[in-house]
């Protein structure tokens, strides 16, 4: 449930998990995500000029009825000993199994590749068992990890959940079906669907998520293909023609545009109200588009993409 909304493939979820009989440094699962995509061994990041965010996502669960200090102690120690980045992490194979030792030397050397470019740095805990709520005396070693990855990247950004019985209910019932709102500047809508012009400014709103500032990687759940990172013939195009716009042409003249469907999709003053948005063709321009405006505070671009909604 922790990484519902990242739309990961059962496989993809596999490779993560890392406690396998024993040497887990009290780690369960062990996740890195570039720009909300999740990093594999045979990830390229060529296409990543600029605004990159590393997340990585560190997970520990039991089937106790209570959290207790000695697991946040041993998450803090095997942060101390992996995470950073002057330690070789095969330094400590016998410490540590080689589930964990290849996710987090994953994790290095992502860093190490986006270190010229300057990336961004989230690092999330999760901490999840049985039980109903969390001590104080517990809550208070976050701390002492916090300020343990505070020393190790600066600057970074630190989160820590404790996932209690009832939170891991919710997000189990919880689905990824919801409403979002897609401004549209121009808007043609026909009994198969709606044909319309949104501003580069508001696709990127609709895929990018707030609060984690990750692409809403579940919007691509049903998308045939997978980001080809690699094909340097069209994405390459993609990511010249959004660094240097043209004054006489839109985007969307160049572009083949998003393909969405949605199970509803109603008109909410000047914007569609789509209800469990899937986007089935387009995500190679919306990576690219996602790559090129993470992290601006402000857009000054009023280009625009052409969006097809098919009302299912």
């Amino acid at each position: 449930p922790i990484l519902k909304n990242y739309g990961l493939s059962y496989e993809e979820i596999e490779s993560g998990i890392v406690d396998a009989q024993g040497g887990d440094g009290g780690i369960d699962a062990f996740y890195t995500f570039v720009n909300g995509v999740l990093v594999t061994e045979e990830a390229t990041f060529e296409q990543i000029r600029q605004n990159v965010l590393l997340h990585a996502i560190i997970i520990q669960s039991k089937t106790s009825t209570g959290f207790g200090e000695d697991a946040i102690l041993k998450l803090e120690s095997t942060t101390k000993d992996l995470l950073d980045i002057s330690h070789d992490p095969a330094d400590f194979d016998k410490v540590y199994n080689p589930r964990l030792i290849r996710a987090v030397s994953l994790f290095h050397n992502t860093f190490k590749t986006l270190l010229g470019k300057l990336p961004e740095i989230h690092l999330t805990y999760h901490y999840a068992t049985k039980a109903d709520e969390v001590h104080p005396n517990v809550q208070r070693k976050v701390e002492s990890l916090r300020a343990t990855v505070a020393r190790l990247f600066t600057p970074s950004k630190f989160t820590f959940h404790f996932n209690t019985a009832g939170d891991l209910l919710e997000l189990a019932r919880k689905s990824k079906i919801e409403t979002l709102p897609l401004a549209v500047s121009e808007i043609i809508q026909t009994q198969k669907g709606t044909i319309c012009l949104v501003t580069l400014r508001d696709y990127f709103g609709f895929i990018h998520d707030p609060d984690t500032g990750d692409l809403r990687g579940w919007l691509f759940e049903e998308n045939v293909r997978d980001y080809e990172g690699k094909n340097i013939d069209v994405n390459k195009d993609i990511r010249k023609t959004l660094a240097e716009p043209r004054q006489t042409e839109d985007f969307w003249w160049l572009n083949n545009g998003i393909t969405i469907v949605a199970s509803k999709a109603p008109m909410a003053g000047k914007a569609l109200a789509l209800t469990d948005p899937k986007i089935v063709n387009g995500l190679q321009t919306s990576m690219e588009i996602f790559n090129q405006f993470r992290g601006q505070l402000e857009f000054s671009d009023s280009r625009r993409i052409l969006v097809r909604v098919i009302d299912t």
